[in-house]
């Protein structure tokens, strides 16, 4: 194969030689190189991690002689040797560096994605969890009730304890923002279950009327808790 040394870059004359801002992109063609070597290089780059030379030069198009837009089979990479214009080209337009920057693209490309995919589960916030774990032990102390049988007490109270772990465990990771958040939001829920305390022992025993007039100041006092979470 003959190849001119037409993918030699044009260089800068001394005086005009200054640092120049590496391209955002390396893998794209860059100023001067060749369409047909930037086409090779292409090639070469598709190949995937475990590219070389040799597997680039035997995926080459080759024109039969009888007819130029018909290509013939592909080469045996044991059969391939690497011209010295392919490694002069390789080297003088940096194949390995712009594949190896292509290669780190794809897997930031793919991290990225991959994290947005767990942004959006509600159960990767660890202070969504905190809260369900808060809720499901909520859920357990409401199951302890006077009558309660000892074996069913034991269960609900061991499991009680477990999740009271995990929630210490999940605390441990969160930042002193979030922490005093947390500790904010648990203070409005005691508050939350003291007004349906209250508003619970004054309808047990009181009027319809009494109780219409009861329901009224729980919601207006729940709303005014509300307001203090938003």
């Amino acid at each position: 194969m003959k190849d001119s040394a037409s993918f030699e870059p044009k260089m800068l004359h001394s005086e005009q030689e200054s640092p120049q801002k590496e391209p955002e992109k390396p893998w794209l063609r860059q100023r001067s190189e060749p369409a047909a070597w930037y086409m090779r290089f292409k090639r070469y780059l598709d190949l995937g991690p475990k590219r070389s030379l040799r597997k680039a030069l035997a995926a080459e198009p080759m024109a039969t002689k009888g007819d130029k837009n018909q290509s013939e089979p592909k080469r045996k990479i044991s059969d391939v040797s690497v011209p010295g214009a392919w490694s002069r080209a390789s080297k003088v337009w940096q194949w390995q560096e712009r594949a190896a920057a292509y290669d780190l693209a794809q897997i930031e490309k793919q991290a990225s994605q991959i994290r947005k995919m767990v942004s959006s589960a509600p159960y990767a916030s660890r202070a969504y969890r905190v809260l369900k774990l808060d809720y499901l032990a909520r859920v357990l102390m409401m199951q302890v009730k006077p009558g309660i049988e000892l074996k069913w007490c034991l269960v609900v109270t061991s499991r009680l304890q477990s999740i009271m772990d995990d929630i210490a465990k999940e605390m441990q990771g969160l930042d002193g923002i979030t922490l005093e958040l947390c500790d904010a939001s648990a203070m409005l829920t005691i508050r939350q279950e003291a007004i349906e305390e209250e508003y619970a022992k004054k309808i047990k025993s009181a009027s319809d009327h009494e109780k219409l007039l009861a329901q009224f100041d729980r919601a207006d006092a729940l709303a005014k808790l509300e307001k203090q979470r938003l």
